[in-house]
């Protein structure tokens, strides 16, 4: 029987042959072999260092662009909206920076955001009990998506009624309170004042990084669709959204042509188009601003007024 001594000097041997053509290898081929590598690692360095020094020319260049958008911001938004009542429906709590948009249309376009309506997540009907609460509501038997659907036009036309002073035999508010009521809806007002003025112009801000957990493209389209009867109404989101709702707006071309949209509402720029876009909705004139699509500008361009 063969001991475990053998095995051992067997193993040894093995590695010490590895070893002296290792090192008899290298006296042959090693030179050549890490003068190679060296190159490597110098042309590695170099693109290293011109991908540092495109780094910083692109965050000189986002500074400037900053900076220009800010000394212009005046100039294009300050007191457009002077007197102008806006809604913001915030769909599905989405992630739209909510309170960089009400300062920009409070504070610099001089509007007033009367109410923030945000559509909760019941609205993703994962209960026998929120299907019948809602199909009981909204007067319909339908399945969850479609029940959404007419959910979401109902409370346009309500909107759309309310913005222009067409409350026919029942108030319109009726059905926001009671979505409210039942918890499918948030209803953040200004003290006394109605969820939505006659006159108000409407925001609806759709954004996510992550995938929806419902169409929510489907409930923002007939939202939209139905509060345009009535009010100005542009679709917004964030540069970063995965939803595309305002894709889907883009993409249809009847909606396309009674609602606005920007597409960055996140940044600046974004920001400045929204003021320009409401104010420019109040004359009939729909636009689509951002940087998402060839199709479109960063902001309306400036007429006479501007």
């Amino acid at each position: 029987m063969v001991d475990f001594r053998y095995h051992l000097v067997s193993i040894v041997a093995v590695f010490l042959a590895l070893g002296i053509g290792v090192l008899m290898g290298s006296g042959v081929v090693g030179e050549p072999l890490l003068d190679n590598i060296r190159d490597r690692a110098r042309d590695v360095q170099e693109f290293n260092d011109r991908l540092k020094d495109d780094v910083v020319d692109l965050e000189h260049e986002l500074t400037v662009s900053r900076e220009f958008a800010e000394s212009v911001e005046p100039m294009l938004v300050e007191g457009r909206l002077a007197g102008e009542d806006i809604v913001i429906v915030d769909v599905a709590a989405g992630d739209a920076p909510l309170d960089a948009l009400m300062e920009g249309l409070e504070d610099r376009a001089g509007a007033e955001v009367a109410s923030i309506i945000t559509i909760s997540d019941d609205f993703e009907l994962t209960s026998e009990e929120d299907v019948a609460e809602l199909g009981r509501i909204v007067g319909s038997g339908a399945t969850p998506e479609e029940l959404r659907v007419e959910a979401a036009t109902q409370m346009g036309a309500r909107i759309a009624a309310l913005a222009d002073g067409r409350r026919g035999t029942q108030d319109p508010a009726d059905l926001l309170q009671e979505l409210e009521d039942a918890g499918f809806l948030d209803l953040a007002e200004e003290e006394e004042a109605a969820p939505v003025p006659p006159g108000a112009s409407v925001v609806i801000a759709a954004s996510g990084v992550t995938d929806p957990t419902f169409r929510i493209d489907q409930v923002v389209t007939a939202l939209g669709a139905a509060a345009a009867e009535g009010a100005p109404v542009v679709v917004v989101e964030t540069s970063d959204s995965a939803w595309g709702i305002v894709g889907s707006v883009r993409g249809d071309g009847d909606l396309a042509n009674v609602i606005g949209t920007v597409d960055n509402v996140d940044k600046l720029v974004g920001r400045i188009a929204l003021a320009m876009s409401l104010d420019r909705l109040q004359g009939g004139e729909p636009g689509h601003f951002g940087e998402k699509s060839d199709d479109v500008t960063v902001i309306p361009e400036p007429g006479p007024r501007d």
